[in-house]
């Protein structure tokens, strides 16, 4: 009887464990996100073109279309985890997103970086 407890303890102490780890892997890819984005704002320049700001950037999470030209948006909010979107452990409100504007050239004519 001894013996099954402590295989129980044993089972339960891992999977708590690996929960933990997951949860730590999770954040970590969140604020490294973060500061790539931080970090790429400073390097978008007025008059890039799309591809320049593409290979820099990575693909854009979600394009809008508008009137003063077209908007790719980055945020860190999509690269919460399964865990932080399932328990509801992150917050709707304070993550970072680099959003660059398009004018009708194709080129930069506006970077935003902050927190939404």
């Amino acid at each position: 009887m001894a013996r099954t407890k402590k295989r129980v303890l044993v089972i339960i102490s891992l999977v708590v464990a690996l929960f933990v780890v997951e949860l730590v892997r999770e954040e970590m890819v969140y604020l490294y996100t973060g500061w790539f984005l931080q970090h790429t704002y400073w390097q978008v320049r007025p008059g890039m073109t799309k591809e320049q700001v593409r290979q820099l950037v990575g693909e854009p999470e979600s394009v809008v279309h508008a009137e003063d030209g077209e908007h790719w948006v980055w945020s860190a909010a999509n690269h919460r985890g399964l865990l932080f979107k399932t328990l509801r452990l992150a917050s709707p409100n304070g993550h970072y997103e680099l959003v660059v504007t398009f004018d009708d050239q194709n080129r930069t004519s506006d970077v935003f970086a902050g927190s939404s």
